[in-house]
């Protein structure tokens, strides 16, 4: 039984906004990039035709497709691709004017058979790397009562734990609350990381309750390495 290909991936932490739940998004890994002049020497001796042949009609092909684009034809070929115009932009009514201040014409490429189906057999394999970060004590600079969080504005958080070194210049680091339905409800601004503390301050607090103090940080790490995100229950109390 012939082994499906493999595509290799790293996951990274989505953008976080409140009243999103944290996820990751995958990004393949290239395997290289081939030049045109590359491809067309590849095919040439495939073929037997010299490459510069291929690149001719490639570029005669190219060309083609722009002058057609330009009549506002749309192009399909089995098996290669398939064109499509769109206008980029909103109108104020149905028989608005184009301006190009605020639209855009576009033409669109899309693969078609063969090649559209090119991955269907495909399967991914996560090669992320990167440290895993633990919280296990969280407390505010008020109450001082573990796992408890006490204060409307300006509340200073602090936590211990395990590779926490949070880069706060990085846009998918740093600290948070969630709901039960692990949504973000309010963001925390680091105000010191070391592998095992860290100095946090809320602006705001969400209404009192229990709540996940979670922390995203990659150890230290360079931005090659995955996000690892670390929670732990809290309870938050009005002063």
């Amino acid at each position: 039984m012939a082994r499906n290909q493999e595509i290799k991936y790293k996951c990274v932490l989505s953008t976080l906004k409140k009243g999103e739940r944290p996820c990751y998004r995958a990004i393949p890994v290239s395997n290289g990039v081939i030049s045109l002049d590359q491809l067309c020497q590849q095919v040439a001796e495939s073929v037997g035709l010299q490459a510069s042949t291929i690149k001719y009609v490639i570029e005669l092909l190219s060309n083609q497709v722009v002058e057609l684009a330009k009549n506002g034809v749309n192009v399909t070929i089995p098996n290669f691709f398939r064109t499509m115009l769109s206008i980029r932009g909103t109108f104020d009514a149905a028989d608005a004017l184009y301006d190009k201040s605020k639209h855009e014409l576009r033409l669109n490429m899309n693969p078609s058979g063969e090649i559209m189906k090119a991955l269907s057999g495909a399967v991914g394999v996560n090669i992320t790397e990167g440290n895993r970060c633990r919280i296990t004590s969280v407390l505010d600079a008020v109450a001082k009562e573990e796992g408890v969080i006490v204060g409307d504005e300006d509340v200073e958080v602090y936590a211990a734990g395990g590779t926490f070194l949070v880069n706060t210049h990085a846009e998918d680091e740093g600290v948070w609350l969630e709901n039960a339905a692990n949504e973000v409800v309010a963001f925390g601004q680091v105000t010191a990381s070391t592998a095992t503390t860290l100095d946090a301050t809320f602006a705001t607090l969400p209404e009192p309750g229990d709540y996940y103090f979670c922390v995203a940080t990659r150890g230290g790490l360079g931005p090659e390495y995955g996000v690892s995100i670390a929670r732990k229950p809290v309870v938050v109390r009005a002063e």
